[in-house]
């Protein structure tokens, strides 16, 4: 019989109270580094070595757990599919019914607004549903479409500025570097 520690939710194994008092031992000490000399950057080094094996055993400890939680999640999602997917296509049948039928009232409406007709519109609004207007865009020819409505592509900058080490120039953009401790 495996020893674990109950909680209001699921069972935590052992290894995990071991690890989780390392973790705040390394953390008080990482609070307390100060950098300003060699030893104290290789203490560092060696916190983030330590770091790195605990990290690892909490997630070698958790691994079959979370499988397992991981495929009754996807088993729960799945089932939640098959049974959600004739609601969400009747939802959007009957939406797509509506609001055609809308459309076909509003502009009938207008027209007979424009003719002197003031007849009270026929689109019900006191059942809980009503009608929103959505504005939305489409795209004839992106050559036309003014600058201030394009993005900058970052990702690709960046890996711009990693391959050529910031040497090429791009106007209205500055590469730098930072620098990025690495354990291992």
């Amino acid at each position: 019989m495996t020893n674990l520690v109950e909680t209001d939710k699921f069972s935590i194994p052992d290894g995990m109270v071991e690890a989780s008092q390392k973790a705040e031992g390394i953390e008080i000490l990482a609070e307390s580094l100060i950098v300003d000399s060699p030893m104290k950057f290789s203490s560092g080094g060696c916190l983030l070595s330590e770091i790195k094996t605990v990290r690892n055993g909490i997630k070698d400890v958790l691994k079959d757990k979370k499988a397992e939680a991981q495929k009754k999640h996807k088993a729960f999602c799945a089932l939640e599919q098959k049974y959600t997917d004739p609601l969400d296509h009747a939802e959007e049948l009957l939406k797509s019914k509506m609001s055609e039928w809308v459309t076909v009232q509003q502009m009938e409406e207008q027209e007979a607004k424009d003719k002197g007709s003031n007849a009270p519109s026929v689109i019900p609004s006191n059942n809980g549903i009503s009608v929103r207007e959505t504005w939305r865009c489409e795209i004839i020819d992106k050559s036309l479409v003014p600058r201030e409505f394009l993005s900058v592509d970052t990702k690709m900058l960046n890996g711009l500025a990693k391959s050529t080490k910031g040497a090429i120039e791009v106007e209205g953009v500055r590469f730098f570097k930072t620098n990025t401790i690495v354990n291992g």
